[in-house]
């Protein structure tokens, strides 16, 4: 886990330059913070939230910013 200051330009930096992908983002407006997973692998992410967390985790390289 990572924490950054501007989510918008770290996600472009790892999925541009670095070759992450985005799986997921979890919003918490309330707490002004945001969760985004990203992973370095070559296969889709299942549609449903509970099997793509699960495939998520499961995979190499799996990156958490905050």
């Amino acid at each position: 886990m990572l924490r950054v200051k501007s989510a918008e330009k770290s996600l472009d930096f790892y999925t541009r330059v670095l070759g992450f992908r985005l799986a997921g983002r979890i919003e918490f407006p309330d707490r002004q913070f945001d969760l985004l997973f990203l992973h370095m692998g070559t296969a889709p992410m299942a549609a449903a939230e509970d099997d793509r967390l699960e495939a998520l985790f499961g995979q190499p390289g799996v990156l958490e910013l905050t």
